[in-house]
């Protein structure tokens, strides 16, 4: 896709931002009672309700894009989206619509000064419409070694006693499992994703591979010897509307292997304002957010901002730590974040705190 560099003033994001769930329901409206032929027929293959979901996520998408400035954010989303829709055999005519759409929703909260570059913007998508959905059919988000390919085999074919034995193979030691998990495991599930999103696996075998990975990762982290207590407190949290919460799930029991007091509130997100009401409760020594989705980045921020605040205001030294694939949309994760540490991987949590 070709470069382009959205920067609008502070006052037209404050604008977005204020009336961002008027301009999303406005926009539903739109969709839903549109005479557009691309758009009607699109609702044959995609519920009322999904369409809503789509629209509501690519608000956001644009809400980060605005706010960080980070084009990866904007492309791996284009990318997802049409590859996803493509395969759902909506035609191209349906991403311009939208587009179109959604000026006029904004027109409507935005003054005519504000609009001109959120206009310029959706007349660049429409324009590249050829080029980007080209792009996302031939994209390939994983690089896949030998190793890899044989787990993602094992995983879609419920072939668990085969990915058992090999997790078993390279897990005598949690320093050994964690590399092997990193290096291979997360390849495997990547392409898990990815082959869902073409359409070569059903939604079936997309959940039966989470669910054998879980169930024998955690057999395996059961098998690791425990430290006793060092006293210090991690309050491990998912980003508001995360629901993929594996890895949390993984650090959690890790650190209590290595005897740190873990108070986790769960594997799906939770809101913004829950969060910092357990920061204020139970102030811990760390707080470790997960966030895997881009369009949570910003709320993300959001919560830092407060927890830094908290740490201000209460002379206190909470240490806020940062996992998942979302930040790698973002070159510096840890200063846009305003965050201490950011890690790629689960080992390098476990590392951090070994």
């Amino acid at each position: 896709m070709k470069k382009y560099d959205l920067t609008v003033p502070l006052d037209v994001f404050n604008e977005i931002i204020r009336y961002k769930q008027e301009i999303l329901i406005l926009m539903n409206e739109h969709t839903l009672n549109t005479q557009d032929n691309s758009i009607k027929d699109a609702l044959v293959h995609v519920s009322e309700s999904e369409i809503y979901y789509l629209l509501e996520y690519h608000q956001k998408v644009f809400i980060n894009y605005l706010y960080f400035k980070e084009e990866s954010i904007l492309e791996n989303y284009l990318h997802w989206f049409y590859r996803v829709y493509l395969n759902k055999d909506l035609h191209i005519d349906f991403f311009s619509s939208i587009y179109k759409l959604w000026v006029i929703a904004y027109s409507k909260y935005l003054n005519k000064t504000m609009l001109i570059p959120v206009k310029k913007f959706y007349e660049f998508l429409d324009a590249n419409n050829e080029e980007i959905s080209k792009t996302a059919m031939e994209l390939k988000i994983f690089y896949i070694d030998n190793k890899s390919d044989e787990l993602y085999s094992f995983l879609v074919n419920a072939q668990k006693d085969k990915f058992r034995e090999e997790i078993l193979k390279n897990a005598s030691t949690q320093e050994d499992f964690l590399h092997f998990f990193s290096t291979h495991v997360v390849k495997a599930m990547q392409k898990v994703g990815f082959m869902w999103e073409i359409g070569k696996i059903s939604v079936a075998k997309e959940h039966i591979s989470s669910s054998i990975l879980e169930e024998i990762c955690f057999e395996v982290i059961n098998t690791f010897q425990k430290q006793e207590s060092n006293n210090k407190s991690v309050l491990l949290v998912n980003a508001p509307n995360e629901f993929h919460g594996l890895g949390l799930k993984f650090i959690s029991k890790l650190l209590e292997n290595m005897g740190y007091k873990v108070i986790s509130l769960g594997a799906t997100g939770t809101p913004k304002k829950d969060i910092l009401k357990a920061v204020e409760e139970f102030e811990p020594s760390y707080l470790v957010i997960g966030v895997s989705i881009s369009i949570n980045l910003y709320e993300v921020a959001l919560i830092i901002k407060e927890v830094n605040k908290l740490n201000h205001q209460n002379s206190s030294n909470i240490e806020i730590l940062l996992g998942g694939n979302a930040c790698n949309d973002l070159n510096k994760p840890k200063e846009l974040l305003k965050a201490h540490e950011y890690f790629k991987s689960v080992e390098d949590i476990v590392k951090y705190f070994d």
